[in-house]
């Protein structure tokens, strides 16, 4: 059980969307076409962009969440922890 717990914080803050840059492409889990993207939901992995699963590419990251993006991108924050950022996302499909 604790190593379900200890993946479980890995996967949060040091993988997806964590350790996502510009130019990488995410699938998101459990987002659904109508989501507005908030955090904490959906749940990010990283994949090749040219993967049928990708859905967004990372367009800008910035620190804190208060950064801000493009009218034509989907605004994405994460906080807690010190690993505040701010992720500007335009969607593959």
């Amino acid at each position: 059980m604790a190593a379900v717990v200890v993946f479980g914080i890995y996967e949060t803050w040091f993988a997806g969307a964590a350790t996502a840059d510009a130019g990488d492409c995410l699938n998101a889990a459990n987002w659904t076409a109508t989501s507005v993207v908030s955090v904490g939901d959906p749940e990010f992995e990283i994949v090749d962009c040219g993967d049928p699963k990708a859905e967004f590419k990372v367009m800008r990251r910035e620190s804190g969440t208060d950064g801000t993006c493009d009218p034509q991108h989907r605004r994405y924050t994460q906080g807690g922890s010190g690993r505040d950022f701010t992720l500007c996302l335009d969607p593959v499909k």
